[in-house]
């Protein structure tokens, strides 16, 4: 752009990389940490997370919820059992269907997923302030960049196995 100096371009533009991948680490670091309610019982990141799902699809069934998540419905199962047993989910059959099964949040479900909720609501509102503060425009370029940052990350493994096969096929180790 005409008014910026020689070379800052590629120097800010490297400065906002570093910075987002830094964010995307610490965010996965604090989604990594276990997180105890008061019951002495751990919860990981996954276990809130299904709690969270639950608790927004009440009548979903564990295939809905793997969906939701992303994940196998081996690996939902599997929460859900550490999940009863802990006390935050209770199973049930649904009515009409006995083959799906619905999960209901307990006591303590219902506490978990209000916490994970109002967690969300305070982070989202001090983001949320910071960007209302924003021009239309630099929202709408700040918009623009996380679409295409994300269209990225969403190819980023088929990226990823061309550049290992491209760098293999050129990269040799000199032997000494």
């Amino acid at each position: 752009m005409g008014d910026e100096p020689a070379g800052e371009s590629d120097l800010i533009s490297t400065q906002i990389l570093e910075i987002l991948i830094r964010v995307v680490q610490k965010a996965a670091f604090i989604d990594s940490q276990p997180v105890d309610l008061g019951d002495g019982s751990l919860l990981s990141a996954g276990e809130i997370h299904l709690i969270d799902m639950a608790g927004q699809y009440p009548h979903d069934t564990i295939s809905g919820l793997a969906s939701r998540l992303g994940v196998t419905k081996s690996a939902v199962s599997q929460m859900v059992q550490k999940l009863v047993v802990k006390g935050y989910i209770d199973r049930c059959r649904e009515e009409g269907n006995r083959k799906n099964i619905c999960l209901h949040l307990t006591p303590s479900g219902k506490k978990a997923f209000a916490w994970h909720t109002s967690l969300h609501s305070c982070v989202d509102d001090q983001i949320c302030s910071y960007l209302s503060s924003l021009s239309y425009n630099d929202r709408q370029i700040l918009l623009e960049l996380l679409i295409r940052m994300s269209t990225t990350i969403d190819h980023s493994l088929k990226i990823r196995d061309d550049h290992i096969r491209n760098f293999l096929s050129t990269y040799s180790v000199e032997s000494s």
